[in-house]
């Protein structure tokens, strides 16, 4: 996909996505949340290569603001899990 057709579909920044996905689940996405889903898979990015759309994979290093994400990726990504209670209880050390 060249630019000129990435500008006809969904595409959003770095900035645009923790916009999107703070207002999608009612808590603050920081930049660094969404860098952080992108470098454990969990959301694909892209970055432009000579005019080229193209995905980025783990082994290309890039500055953070050069990612592109589609929205209904966005979308598709699972909810947070609310961070709890351990359950159990805790073990007393044995002699």
């Amino acid at each position: 996909m060249d630019i000129q057709e990435a500008k006809l579909r969904d595409l959003t920044d770095v900035v645009g996505a923790s916009h999107h996905l703070s207002q999608r689940f009612g808590k603050n996405f920081s930049i660094d949340s969404v860098h952080q889903l992108v470098n454990r898979n969990k959301l694909r990015s892209f970055l432009f290569e000579n005019g080229v759309l193209v995905e980025r994979h783990t082994n290309i290093k890039t500055r953070g603001r050069d990612l592109l994400f589609f929205r209904p990726d966005l979308e598709q990504l699972e909810p947070p899990k609310p961070i709890g209670r351990p359950t159990g209880r805790m073990r007393k050390p044995t002699e």
